[in-house]
């Protein structure tokens, strides 16, 4: 656990150094005040045994001061000053518990921050690789698990073990003999109860995480899968999984919630079983007299406070081992992550100038990619030109590595093998990034937010420049759409045609010097296909375009296609060169019927 806590600390905390200093500094003075508080109920039991005394110094003074000997007002008076101690008690620990949530606040959103920040700045191959639920699952349940129920629950922890130690110090120091007998058999009996539910908690704690991941796995597919859901009458299925894996998690956590907190009946049981051996202890040694009833008086308000502080002390260290699992669970992401990041170079200003601008032409050069070292190539040895304000296709069968080389263009992928020019530059990924804003990107299935149409082609704008906004759905063929109008997520009441328009206008807003099409009309019928290939044609000329098209009607006026397969560049020329050559391209056109 401790190992856990350290590296959580080195990921997450080392900003927070100070708080976590105060905090414990914080929690201390708690564990001071509860002593505090019943250190001021001595006084009182011992004017309550013996009238004729004042048993505190502070009060003995007084009564002396205003030469009082009146017991019942020197009770009052003391009745007070205990009321008031217990009341500054109680608001320092108010206090204690808004710094506690607060400082617990605090971080949740830190480490979330850092989890989206390591996110951004993964490498594009690291989303390859993970599910989406297993990300939104560490990002949401785990980071909470983590944060309330196991870092709030630690800190309660050292606050009541910090009070108990206090208070049996006290005791300790009052009671020598019967607090050792009586912490002897606390001791044993706890051992017996840790020993019965330990692994059992850790081993629940692992399922829970496994099944809430699960559970957001079946949530996904229920939302982002409902058409095919429906048309397949799967909602059976779906329900019948949905409700064995929340019915499994329910019994988990109700086990889990369960094991946390049935020490703490064990230890109330435990303390009122030492409290009958002290009481029978004291009684057979000193006798049934005056003194004793002060002194069992005393600890029986101690003990008594005692053991709501063992109980959430017990209560605590059962949660944090319940959710220590998840704690091992967001390290474990987050050092993932850490493989996965980007390195950024500092550069000279001559490197500045060699990707910032697309002047003449992008080359690739004996390039070969394979998105894992055990998997055969996805690309091997390509070789290309795309000269600046050409308009060039990539067909080839699926599976012949087309988006692949799209990424590997864009700088999403970095290439095992070969060099990739920019101007005649040799650049690096890092580099290709700078070019972000020069480039428009439009897939297959563009993602629409629930938000404007407006906001949804200015895409991560605050500022949204409306003018341009008219300009591009002007050219993307939207005037009938209001900028203001709001969309459904994914666009699901509009067509797949106005979805392709929308995500082209957003590529257009930024004005960019190359476009790229992945696939963008190949989900189209042929009118509004057609409708895509006419805003394509009029963007000829005004800046560079790639596009992948399974349907060669898009690209029949293209410079030139590149022809790939398996992964390899078979050929690259203009249309008519390609049909002549190769069988399987001619077959291709046939297909989509190009005259």
């Amino acid at each position: 656990m401790f190992q856990d806590l350290k590296v959580f600390y080195r990921n997450f905390c080392t900003g927070f150094k100070w708080k976590i200093v105060c905090l414990l500094l914080i929690s201390f003075f708690a564990g001071i005040f509860e002593l505090i508080g019943i250190a001021a109920i001595i006084p009182l039991i011992g004017i309550l045994a013996d009238p004729s005394s004042v048993k505190f110094v502070f009060m003995r003074k007084f009564s002396e001061a205003i030469n009082c000997n009146n017991t019942f007002f020197m009770f009052t008076i003391s009745l007070f000053f205990v009321l008031g101690i217990f009341l500054m008690k109680n608001v320092y620990m108010v206090f204690h518990q808004y710094i506690i949530y607060r400082f617990s606040c605090l971080l949740k959103n830190k480490i979330c921050l850092s989890f989206m920040q390591r996110l951004f700045n993964s490498h594009y191959d690291f989303f390859l690789r993970k599910n989406s639920d297993s990300l939104i699952n560490t990002i949401d349940n785990t980071t909470r698990y983590v944060i309330y129920p196991y870092l709030a629950y630690l800190e309660q922890a050292f606050t009541y073990l910090l009070i108990t130690l206090l208070l049996g110090g006290f005791i300790i120091c009052n009671f020598f003999l019967p607090t050792i007998l009586v912490c002897s058999l606390f001791i044993f009996i706890y051992y017996l109860q840790h020993k019965l539910i330990k692994n059992k908690i850790t081993d629940i704690n692992c399922h829970i995480v496994q099944m809430n991941t699960n559970n957001v796995s079946i949530l996904q597919r229920s939302i982002l899968a409902i058409k095919e859901i429906k048309i397949w009458q799967a909602e059976p299925f779906i329900l019948k999984n949905f409700s064995l894996v929340s019915s499994k998690l329910n019994q988990l956590e109700q086990y889990d919630i369960f094991l946390q907190y049935f020490p703490s009946f064990v230890v109330e049981a435990t303390i009122m079983i030492s409290l009958c051996v002290f009481c029978l202890f004291m009684a057979y040694t000193q006798g049934i007299n005056t003194k004793l009833i002060e002194n069992l008086s005393i600890v029986t308000v101690v003990f008594f406070r005692l053991a709501p502080a063992l109980n959430r002390f017990w209560t605590a260290i059962g949660v944090v081992k319940a959710h220590k699992g998840s704690l091992k669970s967001l390290n474990n992401e987050y050092e993932e992550l850490s493989c996965f990041q980007k390195t950024f170079i500092s550069s000279t200003v001559d490197d500045d100038k060699k990707a910032s601008t697309f002047n003449q032409a992008i080359r690739l050069k004996n390039v070969s990619f394979k998105y894992s070292p055990d998997q055969e190539f996805g690309l091997h040895n390509i070789n290309l030109e795309i000269i600046k304000g050409k308009f060039v296709g990539i067909v080839g069968a699926s599976g012949s590595g087309k988006t692949t080389l799209i990424e590997i263009i864009l700088g999403l992928l970095n290439a095992d093998e070969g060099q990739y020019f920019m101007d005649g530059n040799p650049v690096k990924q890092w580099e290709l990034e700078r070019l972000y804003p020069l480039w428009g990107y439009v897939t297959q299935f563009p993602y629409l937010a629930s938000d404007t149409i407006a906001h949804n082609i200015a895409f991560a704008e605050s500022e949204i420049d409306y003018k341009r906004v008219a300009e591009v759905m002007d050219i993307c063929l939207l005037k009938d759409f209001d900028p203001q109008q709001t969309l459904l997520e994914f666009g699901k009441t509009i067509s797949g045609g106005q979805k392709q328009r929308i995500a082209l206008a957003r590529a257009l807003y930024r004005n960019p010097k190359l476009l790229i099409l992945d696939e963008a009309t190949s989900s189209l019928d042929i009118v509004t296909e057609k409708e895509i290939s006419t805003i394509i044609d009029n963007l000829r000329g005004t800046m560079t375009i790639i596009a992948i098209a399974h349907r060669l009607s898009t690209l029949k006026t293209c410079d030139k296609i590149i022809y790939m397969d398996q992964g390899k560049i078979i050929d690259t020329g203009p249309l008519p060169y390609l049909r002549a050559n190769y069988s399987k391209f001619a077959e291709m056109i046939q297909l989509s019927n190009i005259n």
